[in-house]
């Protein structure tokens, strides 16, 4: 929420922010869509790539609708347990892995960011093929994604760029990435000497590190 004003004259970006001072951060200057409530207070829609979508529906028809039928399920809800994380990935047993986590239609809410985190976390190279992964590796990776997806809850998210939260501050979870645009540093997982490296799988470029997440012979 924010305080904004339409300034006309301002043909780049014409809501302009007023308050939080959050919200003067330049990249909160992509302001696509805003709602206005009866308390005067504002919901601000920043999207610097036009990637966005806004169409109003009913909570009870979520899942129903034409813009969400696909995704998958969240993997922070309760439900969501082991069994139904192997069935997802299998639906895709050929692919590698780090595209499996990013397809929105297996689960839903893994990004680029916490796709690496949760792979270096649980040991498993980005290129493994879902086949290939053992029962251990399956398991971990479970965990990982969890764990991965509540500390970035916990920190306010990552804001390695644009983002920020409703009131225009950064997060802080990028202060504490392991592999995530990390490449050339040292592994710093206990005993590891590897260094981070970078590679693109399905056009999505990749950290991680060649010592401990290496793939299955």
């Amino acid at each position: 929420f924010g305080q904004y004003h339409f300034n006309p004259k301002n043909k780049v970006n014409p809501w302009e922010p007023i308050e939080p001072k959050g919200l003067k951060d330049p990249f909160n200057r992509h302001v696509r869509f805003v709602l206005t409530f009866s308390n005067k207070k504002n919901l601000a829609l920043s999207d610097t790539r036009k990637f966005a979508k806004v169409t109003l529906i009913k909570a009870e028809h979520f899942h129903k609708t034409e813009h969400l039928h696909d995704i998958g399920p969240e993997p922070l809800e309760e439900i969501f347990d082991l069994k139904e994380f192997n069935a997802r990935i299998d639906r895709k047993p050929n692919a590698k892995i780090k595209q499996v986590l990013l397809d929105q239609s297996n689960i839903a809410g893994i990004g680029n960011i916490y796709a690496d985190e949760s792979l270096w976390l649980a040991s498993i190279h980005p290129a493994e093929k879902v086949k290939d992964l053992s029962n251990k590796q399956r398991a971990d990776l479970f965990k990982a994604i969890k764990s991965s997806l509540s500390k970035g809850i916990n920190l306010g998210g990552a804001s390695t760029s644009d983002y920020r939260n409703i009131n225009g501050e950064k997060g802080t979870f990028q202060q504490v990435h392991h592999a995530y645009q990390r490449a050339g540093t040292t592994c710093d997982k206990r005993g590891c000497k590897g260094i981070i490296q970078r590679i693109v799988i399905g056009t999505r470029g990749t950290h991680y590190c060649p010592e401990h997440q290496k793939l299955n012979k």
